[in-house]
């Protein structure tokens, strides 16, 4: 499984405030999954590179909100 946390904005060369929280959940996965991180300069570069992606499944979309409903990590799990 292929898993990119993808964010409308700077880059983390730019001094983005979340380069670390997103650094250290990065690290934590490395036994379990693929991970990378992703910036776009707008939703539609966004959408336009998840339609390019290939794989032997179609690629899910998650999007979080930051004023959405807080969740444990086990009560995310089940979600997800």
């Amino acid at each position: 499984m292929q898993v990119t946390l993808a964010h409308i904005g700077a880059s983390s060369r730019s001094g983005d405030p979340y380069e670390g929280p997103v650094s250290n959940y990065l690290k934590r996965c490395v036994g379990v999954a693929r991970c990378t991180t992703e910036a776009f300069r707008n939703e539609i570069a966004m959408f336009d590179r998840l339609r390019g992606q290939k794989g032997r499944t179609e690629p899910s979309l998650l999007l979080l909100d930051g004023c959405g409903r807080q969740m444990s990590s086990e009560a995310f799990a089940d979600w997800l």
